[in-house]
């Protein structure tokens, strides 16, 4: 299955998903699937043994089960384990929960930035660039700070959707390009 297909798929699974348990799918559980998610990305491998026919389904359902729960992950998400395990499809998890996090923020009118600055920005700070871009956007605001030693006194804030970036390296590299 090329990659095109498997977020086509994976995006279906996750839309049926919400579709059925938009109700229980709570705020906090965007981070325990992004962090889930992260954790199936860096352990691959996992895949290659729910793949086998010689491990039972009940076996494969029993590890994925103990995965969701070492995630605090609420027992309806083993409803969309099982069903990839199913249909053989289990290696589609991470794209499915990815997309998963991506409808539901969508439906819910949250967006989230990253913020990279030169140093830790204040607590002040980081409500001021909150309020700023939640003006711009009306949309709830999730922040997610990065330090970057190479930017130079300034700011770079971007999104799926947006980029900005204030910092004297982009306008240095604004003036080498003219």
């Amino acid at each position: 299955m090329n990659n095109e297909n498997r977020l086509i798929i994976a995006k279906k699974y996750a839309q049926a998903f919400i579709n059925i348990f938009k109700k229980k799918l709570v705020f906090d559980d965007l981070k325990k699937l992004e962090s889930f998610s992260e954790y199936l990305r860096e352990n691959r491998n996992i895949f290659v043994y729910a793949k086998l026919s010689l491990i039972d389904i009940s076996v494969k359902e029993e590890v994925f089960d103990k995965l969701l729960s070492s995630f605090n992950l609420g027992d309806f998400f083993s409803d969309l384990v099982n069903l990839l395990i199913k249909h053989n499809r289990i290696s589609l998890l991470p794209e499915v929960l990815d997309n998963i996090i991506k409808i539901y923020k969508n439906d819910n009118n949250i967006m989230e930035f990253n913020v990279i600055s030169s140093d830790k920005l204040t607590e002040n700070r980081l409500n001021l660039i909150k309020t700023f871009l939640s003006n711009k956007t009306q949309k709830y605001i999730i922040i997610k700070e990065k330090i970057d030693p190479n930017l130079i006194a300034g700011l770079k804030i971007y999104s799926d959707d947006f980029e900005w970036q204030n910092s004297i390296r982009h306008q240095l590299n604004l003036l080498e390009r003219s």
